[in-house]
This record gives structure tokens, C-alpha cells and sequence, in this order.
């Protein structure tokens, strides 16, 4: 699929060098592209990238996108045949692609899927599904003196706090309420299966307003309330399609909010952060009110699960899937900056561009992936050691590139073993360095492979990692994989702070 955006100035669904050069030719890529739903026609309307909208129906079709999602093409289509724009061996090129993934995907069979009703989606099991998605994306951020799980038979009251205490489906999902199967179900929702004494106060009520005056009556409920969780960050009107996050920090009015409500609370407050969008959390981390961070990201069918991760009937373990720099990152690095290597950026600061800037304006840095967590009294703890590593020798010979198998014949076993009070999943992580990193837009590390597991407490279980022969490539500066000799240092490790991590080195000749 082809999106809105435009790539190094070419609209990527008119871009030639994107969808034939690298998707068809050099990735191999043989099926069909497919427009995102009117990005042809952003071609045209909003980057102004011809003159004409048969021009872009010329420039689109070559490039090879083959469906256009929307009405653009078909609006347009008879008129840049009539006008010789295109051909119809245009035409006919896309058709074959199409109908050959059709036929690939069995499209003109019954479908097996036809068949599933409502009721099978609403199923026991498919709410369960949905309450595991949840559960499983969690990660647990800051847990200061054990804050949670909070144990719900000494919790008398609970008050929620914040513009997303009654964010449901309706509003977090996608596409709008549709038919969902436990209708409007929030944050204050779960907390009352365990706390029926449970109410509610927005003090902020949407998460882009900076109204704050309703934040006193958010403290005076925080003062009377035994336990106080804050439900921050965004929804689908801070960031969604067509419309980009403006900031990756918090409102003022949510930082005032957290910041008052925290100092408010007799004991520390627990930070739920609903989002799907990288948000700078230095300064609540650092709060000491806040004795918990729990992140949720952005669910889309219901918030089933969440109240199962604050009161520890399932431990969070998984890890954010972004890497979130300081707030001052978003004025150091150009929008227009597609470069995915780490280092000096080819654009000036966004920042020199609001003033009147000198030519030698500075260019921001990209500081890379540091794949850095730190997790303070996680609700059980692990242990990791290794148990076996099987190698053919110390130092594999690389074939070429273009000659090898996907997988090499060296891997890990790891143990890892429950040595806390509850059973809980556990996620290990193997991380690459390759030899330069840091250096010349070479990667400081990389993630090869993970494995999560559920391990009861007082047991242990075995993992193997493998990683595969490209991990052990670099990408050159032109956009190629190559054969990368030197040491390669693999890391395996947990998510506790100060946890040492497994190391061990392969040599590449």
C-alpha cells in the first residue's frame, strides 16, 4: 500500500523509484499495490505534484500502483486515455496484477470467514482474545516501593482522574462504536470489578483542551479518595490519519493536572497512559507522587484487561514498541527528514526555521535506537542465565549475501526462572552490536529476536534464540545489505533495572 505522505519529495504512490525500483525490482515484490484510501488523489489535490489530474493518473499508474482506493482513477481514467496520458497497456498491467493476487488470495471462492456471525464474535472466547491483546501489550514503566498491584481488599475507594478515565471503544477505536461486545466499557468500568467504590472526575476534559478549571474539583476528589489513578495522554483527536501529532509531550493542561492531583493524593498515584503516539514521560517518571507508569497504549476494541493489571491478577510485561526521545527532540529534527540512519541531519532545525535564521543554521542529530529499559520493583522478578550456546566455532565464515540461508547453525538456550511471588510472562530480549556501532549511521544495536514465555513462580523455563544471517549485515549509506565482517557482541537480558545481561561474541571473517 501506498501512502498520503510524499517520500523525498515524490508523492509515494506517483513515486517510481519507490514502488518499481525498490518494492518491484530490487525487493522482488510481485503483487499488487494498492493506494491508501484517496492518496491518488492527494497526488493531484493536496501535494499539487502536476498540473493536471491526468498527469497524475499518467504518474500513479507508471509508478506502479495498480488500485486506487477512493474515486480518483475512476473519476479521471477515460480522460487520460483520451488524451493519450496513458495507454492501454497501462491499464491492462494493473488489471493482471490485480486479478492475479485475487486469484492467488482466492478471492472468487466461498470464503471460509463468510460464514462467522456476530454472536461467534462476542464469543467467551473472542472477548477473551480482545482482554489478552490488552494484557499482553502492556508495559510497566515505573513501579516505585511496589505501588502495584494495588490490592483491592484494602482499597476502599478508587477515583479516576483525567480526560481518558471514560474513554471506551467508541472513541479509541478507529473506525467509531460499530458493533462492539461489551458496549462502552472504560477504565472506571474495570476498576470497579474490584473496587465497586470506584467514581470519577475528567478535571481535564478532552486531551487537547487547556481548560483547567475544572482541575480543583479533579484535587478535592483526589484528597478524599484512597487510591487515585490518573487515565493521560491522547486519543484519535490528538493524532490519527490525515492529521499528525503537533507536540510529544503532554498538554499544559494534563501536565497541570497530573502535577496537582499527584501532590494532592495521600498516596502515590498510579499514571495509566492511554496512547498510541510517543509521548515524552521524563518529568512524570521523575515525580515522586507517582509511584506507578503503567502504559496501555491505544486499545481498539475495549478496555477489558486493565483493571486485571492494576490489581495483579496478571503481571504486564511487554515492552513500548517506540523509541521516545526528550521533548526537545521534535525542534531538533526536520519533518521532511526521511533519513533512517542515525546521525547529522541533511535538514535544518525545525526551530532556526520559525526564526530569522543564518544560513549556517545547525542540523539536528538523529541519536538512533538505544532500546534502553529501565524498570524499578517489577510485581515478581526473573532470573536469566545461559545455559547453552551452540556454535559450529568461534568464527563463522559469511557467504555472499545473495547465497545464503535464511538461518545460521548458531543460536542460544536460555534459562529463565520465576523468582517472584506470582506466575507471570516474561519477555527475553537478544540484542546485536555490530562492529563500528554508532559510527557513520551504523546501528548501536539492534533487537534479533525475542521470545515471551509464562513461567509459573519457582519454576524455570528454557528459551532458544537464533538469530539469522542478516543480522549479521549492515545497511550501506545507498540503501543495500552487505556481508558485514567483525566482532558482533550478543546481549540477552530482562526487563529489571540493573540486571546484568548475558553477553557473548561472534567474529564474522
Amino acid at each position: 500500500m501506498c501512502s498520503y505522505n510524499a517520500v523525498n519529495g515524490v508523492p509515494s504512490c506517483a513515486n517510481d523509484w519507490l514502488l518499481n525500483e525498490v518494492a518491484r525490482n530490487q525487493w522482488k515484490f510481485d503483487g499488487a499495490i494498492v493506494s491508501d484510501c484517496d492518496a491518488d488523489r492527494d497526488v493531484f489535490e493536496s501535494h499539487n505534484f502536476t498540473d493536471m489530474p491526468e498527469e497524475s493518473v499518467q504518474k500513479i499508474l507508471r509508478a506502479g500502483t495498480d488500485v486506487d482506493c477512493g474515486h480518483f482513477i475512476k473519476e479521471n481514467l477515460k480522460s487520460a486515455l483520451d488524451t493519450n496520458a496513458i495507454t492501454m497497456e497501462d491499464i491492462d498491467l494493473s488489471i493482471a496484477r490485480q486479478f492475479s493476487l485475487r486469484m492467488r488470495l482466492s478471492h472468487f471462492d466461498e470464503s471460509p470467514l463468510d460464514s462467522i456471525t456476530m454472536d461467534e464474535v462476542c464469543s467467551p472466547a473472542g472477548i477473551q482474545l480482545s482482554h489478552d491483546g490488552l494484557v499482553q501489550s502492556a508495559a510497566l514503566l515505573k513501579n516505585k516501593k511496589n505501588t502495584l498491584p494495588l490490592l483491592a481488599s484494602s482499597t476502599s475507594s478508587v477515583v479516576v482522574i483525567g480526560p481518558n478515565s471514560e474513554l471506551d471503544q467508541s472513541t479509541a477505536s478507529y473506525y467509531g462504536s460499530g458493533n462492539h461486545c461489551l458496549g462502552d466499557f472504560t477504565l472506571v468500568d474495570a476498576i470497579k470489578k474490584f473496587v465497586p467504590d470506584t467514581t470519577t472526575v475528567a478535571g481535564v476534559e478532552e486531551v487537547l483542551s487547556e481548560d483547567t478549571s475544572n482541575i480543583p474539583a479533579a484535587v478535592e476528589a483526589a484528597k478524599k479518595a484512597d487510591r487515585v489513578v490518573l487515565a493521560v495522554s491522547t486519543d484519535l483527536i490528538w493524532a490519527m490519519e490525515a492529521h499528525d501529532a503537533a507536540s510529544i509531550t503532554f498538554t499544559d493542561a494534563q501536565t497541570e493536572l497530573i502535577s496537582q492531583v499527584s501532590a494532592a493524593a495521600s498516596k502515590p498515584v498510579v499514571l495509566v497512559i492511554f496512547t498510541a503516539t510517543p509521548l515524552d514521560l521524563t518529568d512524570v517518571l521523575a515525580n515522586p507522587n507517582i509511584g506507578a507508569v503503567l502504559h496501555v497504549g491505544q486499545p481498539s476494541v475495549t478496555i477489558i484487561g486493565a483493571g486485571d493489571l492494576l490489581f495483579g491478577k496478571t503481571s504486564p510485561a511487554d515492552r513500548t514498541v517506540q523509541t521516545v526521545y526528550k521533548k526537545e527532540y521534535q525542534d531538533q529534527i526536520s519533518i521532511f527528514d526521511f533519513n533512517m540512519r542515525p546521525g547529522v541531519s541533511t535538514f535544518p532545525r525545525p526551530d532556526c526555521t520559525k526564526v530569522d535564521a543564518p544560513d549556517s543554521c545547525e542540523r539536528g542529530t538523529n541519536p538512533g535506537r538505544t532500546f534502553e529499559y529501565k524498570l524499578i520493583n517489577p510485581p515478581t522478578t526473573f532470573s536469566l542465565s545461559k545455559v547453552q550456546a551452540f556454535l559450529e566455532n568461534e568464527t563463522n565464515l559469511m557467504p555472499k549475501i545473495e547465497d545464503a540461508k535464511l538461518e545460521i547453525d548458531s543460536g542460544y538456550k536460555l534459562q529463565i526462572t520465576n523468582t517472584g511471588a506470582m506466575n507471570a510472562d516474561e519477555v527475553v530480549l537478544g540484542f546485536i552490536t555490530p562492529p563500528g556501532a554508532g559510527e557513520n549511521g551504523t546501528p548501536l544495536k539492534s533487537l534479533f529476536n525475542f521470545e515471551r514465555v509464562h513461567v509459573k513462580k519457582g519454576e524455570s523455563v528454557e528459551v532458544t534464540l537464533i538469530p539469522s544471517l542478516t543480522d549479521f549485515t549492515l545497511v550501506n549509506t545507498d540503501g543495500f545489505r552487505e556481508a558485514t565482517p567483525g566482532d558482533y557482541i550478543l546481549q540477552f537480558g530482562l526487563q529489571a533495572e540493573g540486571h546484568a545481561f548475558t553477553e557473548t561474541k561472534i567474529t564474522v571473517a
